[in-house]
């Protein structure tokens, strides 16, 4: 079953919100300016949204892994 699009977008936000802080706090650490921290980390932020984004499409249509069987296994 292939992914919906409003779920991949809401996994890409999710995952680079979390991404948009360590970035914003790594590029502090080695610049220490807030400013050009802050501008890097919403473009980084931005630009890996898309690519997430695109990433899972591909993805969902990519069969490898996929069980083929309408049967739930047990473990």
């Amino acid at each position: 079953m292939a992914s919906e699009p409003k779920r991949i977008m809401v996994k890409a936000i999710s995952w680079e919100s979390i991404s948009l802080v360590l970035t914003f706090l790594i590029a502090w650490l080695i610049f220490d300016e807030l400013i050009v921290c802050g501008i890097f980390a919403v473009i980084s932020f931005v630009v890996k949204i898309v690519v997430y984004y695109i990433h899972e499409q591909v993805w969902s249509k990519v069969k490898y892994g996929k069980s083929h069987g309408t049967t739930t296994r047990r473990y």
